[in-house]
C-alpha cells in the first residue's frame, strides 16, 4: 500500500513522483525511488528498512547460490564489477568442480580415452576463472590485463590474491556502478557521476 504524501507547506496531496507541490510550488519530501525486494513497497533512497514489511534495504553480501547464478550469467563477461563475496564463492565452486573434473580426467587417462580432452579441459578452466578475476580487478579500479600476472607464478599470484581480497571502490568507477550498493530497482540518476 502506497503512503499518501502531503506538502509540508500547504498540506496539499502530492503525487508519488512529485518533487514540487502543484498548489504552492514548494519542494516536496523525498521522492520514493527504492523498491523493497521483498514486498515491492516504494521507499525513500535513504531508508534503511522497508516501511511496508520491515525488511532490510541495505545491500547484503552475495551468498553462495546467488554467486553461482551470477557466475553463470557472466560466464564470459569481462566487463563490469564483481564483489569479493561473488568472486570468492565462484572460485570455491570452481575449485570443487575442478577437483571433480580432475578425477574424471585422471580416470579417463588411465582408461586411455582422455588423450584429446586435455586442451578442451584447460580452455574450459581458463574461461571459468579469468572473467570473474577481470571483474574483481575492475571493482578495485584496476586494469583488466593485470590478470596476466599469473604468468609470473607465485609472485604474480600473491599480488592478485591481495588485490582480490581488498574492498572495491565505493560508488561508481570507470568500470560501472558499485555492485555492493546498486540494485536494479534503484534510479539510474544515483549512478551518473563518476568522481
Amino acid at each position: 500500500m502506497r503512503e499518501v504524501r502531503h506538502c509540508e507547506n500547504c498540506r496539499a496531496t502530492l503525487r508519488a513522483e512529485a518533487s514540487f507541490c502543484s498548489s504552492c510550488g514548494s519542494s516536496g519530501p523525498a521522492v520514493f525511488d527504492m523498491k523493497c525486494p521483498t514486498c515491492g513497497n516504494d521507499n525513500t533512497e535513504d531508508a534503511q528498512f522497508c516501511g511496508g514489511c520491515g525488511a532490510s534495504l541495505s545491500a547484503s553480501m552475495v551468498r553462495f547460490k546467488e554467486a553461482i547464478k551470477l557466475g553463470f550469467r557472466n560466464y564470459v563477461n569481462c566487463s563490469g564489477r564483481a564483489t569479493r563475496a561473488e568472486f570468492w564463492w565462484w572460485y570455491l565452486f570452481g575449485v570443487i568442480g575442478f577437483c571433480g573434473l580432475s578425477l574424471i580426467q585422471i580416470l579417463a587417462s588411465v582408461l586411455g580415452v582422455g588423450a584429446g580432452s586435455t586442451i578442451v579441459y584447460v580452455a574450459g578452466i581458463l574461461t571459468f576463472f579469468i572473467p570473474p578475476l577481470v571483474r574483481r580487478l575492475h571493482d578495485t579500479g584496476r586494469w583488466a590485463w593485470w590478470w596476466l600476472l599469473l604468468s609470473f607464478g607465485p609472485f604474480g599470484l600473491i599480488f592478485l590474491i591481495v588485490w582480490c581480497c581488498q574492498q572495491g571502490n565505493t560508488g561508481f568507477n570507470e568500470y560501472g556502478p558499485d555492485p555492493r550498493t546498486y540494485r536494479p530497482g534503484r534510479r539510474k540518476a544515483d549512478l551518473t557521476t563518476a568522481s
